[in-house]
């Protein structure tokens, strides 16, 4: 008689020890999924911001050929936007081509790497980046966050690589690559 009466309240514990522990699990992964979801809105939003930076701007179609290689205006860029030299890890020349809508232009390509670097760094790196020169525009930003050997880095941090392009009249001096260090 005593062990029917046992097993209900053992049922009963073990019952609020399962629910006890599958809401500690759920409160979890909720808290993962607002901060994923804070993660999402905060690169949508530089998203439209770098949309909206690229509209502004001018057409390039008439520019001259970059004065300066991809590399110097990135430095210059994190520098004035104080950051580390440091941030822009590569440039990538990707090549030149003749525009499709005018033979008379000429795009060039390049790759850009920014990394460790906030959303907020990033943007303030662009702004700064495409404020002082015309030439250049991003085409693609792609987006991972950090890590370093295997571990996280700093929550927040990224690396950034930029698809950039210039176009210019292929007439003007060559003697400049995205890339070339001078």
């Amino acid at each position: 008689m005593k062990l029917a009466a046992i097993v209900p309240v053992v049922m009963v514990a073990a019952s609020a020890v399962l629910l006890v522990y599958r809401t500690a699990v759920w409160r979890e992964a909720e808290g993962g999924a607002i901060a994923a979801e804070a993660d999402a809105a905060a690169i949508n939003r530089l998203a439209i911001s770098v949309t909206q930076l690229r509209l502004s701007l001018p057409t390039t179609g008439l520019s001259e050929r970059p004065d300066e290689d991809v590399m110097q205006i990135a430095q210059r860029a994190a520098r004035d936007s104080a950051l580390p030299a440091s941030v822009v890890r590569e440039v990538t020349p990707l090549g030149e081509r003749i525009s499709t809508a005018d033979s008379s232009l000429t795009i060039q390509s390049a790759r850009l790497v920014v990394e460790p670097v906030t959303l907020q760094e990033l943007g303030t790196f662009l702004r700064v980046c495409f404020a002082v020169q015309r030439v250049w525009s991003v085409q693609r930003l792609d987006l991972s966050a950090v890590s370093t050997g295997g571990a996280p880095a700093r929550l927040g941090e990224y690396r950034a690589v930029l698809s950039l392009s210039a176009e210019y009249s292929h007439t003007q001096s060559t003697q400049t690559r995205p890339g070339n260090r001078q």
